[in-house]
C-alpha cells in the first residue's frame, strides 16, 4: 500500500518546514519533498491522498509503566485503565513507549491490543528484578546470582525486549543479571539505591533510570551535618530533591561519575517531569488534565477533590 501525506506545516525531528509532501509506502517513509520540489505532486502514480494539517514524526517515551496504578478495576474489564492509557498516548503524539516495570499480562494484552486498534508499539522489561521488602506488585525475586540467570532466561523466553533491575539488588546479582541478558542479546536498566549508580554502570548496565538517584549520600561526607541538617531525610522524591541542593556539582566524584558512565556506554533516562511532580503537591492538584487522568490512573480523583485548597 502506498500513500502521500500532504501537510501545510513538517517537522522532521530537528527543524520546522513549510508544505511537505510525504511518501509512504508499505511501512516505510520513502521521500519527503518541500515545495520546492512539487510537494503538490503525488510522489507514486497510484498513491491514496491525505492532507494534514500538521506532520512530525511519533513521539517516544522512554520510562512509563501503563497504567502504573490501578485503584480497582471495572466489573469485568481489568485492563480498561489501560486501553484508556493507550488512547492518551496516541492522541498525545505518542507512537512508542518503554514499559520499565509491569505485569506479563498486562504487556502482552497491550501489545496484542495496540496493533488491533493502532496503539503505540510497546517494549517493555516486564516485571521488575528486585529482592524483599518488594516495592511493586509485579516484581520477581532475585536473591542471588542463580536465582537472577533463572528469572532473566525466564523473561527473555516471555518475550521481554530488556531487563529492569530495582533498588534492593546488590552488585553480585546485577553482574548475573547483566551477564545473563547479553547472553540473550537484551540490555538491563536499573533504577538503583542499595547500590550507587556508578557502581551500577560498572557492572554493565545499559541504563540508568531516573537522575535523582544518580549520586548516593555516602559519596559526599564533606556534606556538613548531613544527618542533623533540617532536610536531612532524603528518602522519597522530594528527599532525594533536597539532597540535590547540597550537593557540589564541581566534586570530583561527579567527574568521576560522568567519565564512568562515558567508559561503559551507560545512558542516563533522567524522568524529570515525574520527579517534579512527585515534589509539587501543588502542581499536582492544579494539573489541567485531570479529567483525563483519572480514567488512566484512578487515584488522581483524590487531586480532583484537592481543588480550591491550593493556589
Amino acid at each position: 500500500m502506498s500513500f502521500d501525506i500532504e501537510c501545510e506545516r513538517f517537522f522532521d525531528g530537528e527543524s520546522f518546514h513549510g508544505r511537505t509532501r510525504v511518501t509512504v509506502e508499505g511501512e516505510r517513509i520513502t521521500a519527503v519533498a518541500g515545495s520546492a520540489e512539487g510537494a503538490t505532486a503525488s510522489g507514486t502514480a497510484d498513491a491514496e491522498q491525505l492532507r494534514c494539517k500538521f506532520l512530525m514524526p511519533g513521539l517516544i517515551d522512554s520510562h512509563l509503566h501503563i497504567a502504573g496504578y490501578v485503584e480497582g478495576s471495572p466489573a469485568g474489564v481489568p485492563f480498561q485503565p489501560m486501553k484508556n492509557f493507550m488512547r492518551l498516548l496516541v492522541l498525545n503524539g505518542i507512537t512508542t513507549v518503554r514499559d520499565t516495570g509491569n505485569s506479563i499480562e498486562t504487556i502482552l494484552y497491550m501489545r496484542e491490543w495496540g496493533e488491533r486498534f493502532i496503539g503505540p508499539r510497546v517494549f517493555s522489561s516486564g516485571p521488575l528484578l528486585d529482592v524483599p521488602p518488594m516495592v511493586w506488585p509485579f516484581s520477581r525475586i532475585v536473591r542471588d546470582p542463580e536465582s537472577a540467570r533463572r528469572q532473566v532466561e525466564m523473561l527473555h523466553l516471555e518475550g521481554m525486549d530488556f531487563i529492569k533491575s530495582y533498588r534492593n539488588v546488590p552488585a553480585e546479582v546485577l553482574v548475573a543479571i547483566v551477564e545473563t541478558a547479553r547472553s540473550f542479546g537484551m540490555d538491563v536498566a536499573a533504577d538503583v539505591r542499595a547500590l550507587p549508580a556508578i557502581d551500577a554502570a560498572r557492572c554493565g548496565v545499559r541504563s540508568l533510570e531516573h537522575a535523582m538517584n544518580l549520586l548516593d549520600e555516602s559519596l559526599f561526607p564533606e556534606i556538613p551535618s548531613i544527618a542533623e541538617a533540617k532536610d536531612g531525610d532524603f528518602s522519597g522524591a522530594d528527599g532525594r530533591a533536597r539532597f540535590w541542593s547540597h550537593v557540589d556539582l564541581e566534586a570530583p566524584i561527579v567527574d568521576e561519575l560522568i567519565a564512568v558512565l562515558k567508559e561503559h556506554g551507560t545512558f542516563v533516562c533522567p524522568t524529570l517531569l515525574v520527579t517534579h511532580r512527585w515534589c509539587s503537591l501543588d502542581d499536582m492538584v492544579q494539573e489541567p488534565y485531570l479529567d483525563y487522568m483519572v480514567g488512566v490512573m484512578p487515584y488522581h480523583s483524590y487531586f480532583k477533590r484537592m481543588q480550591g485548597t491550593f493556589g
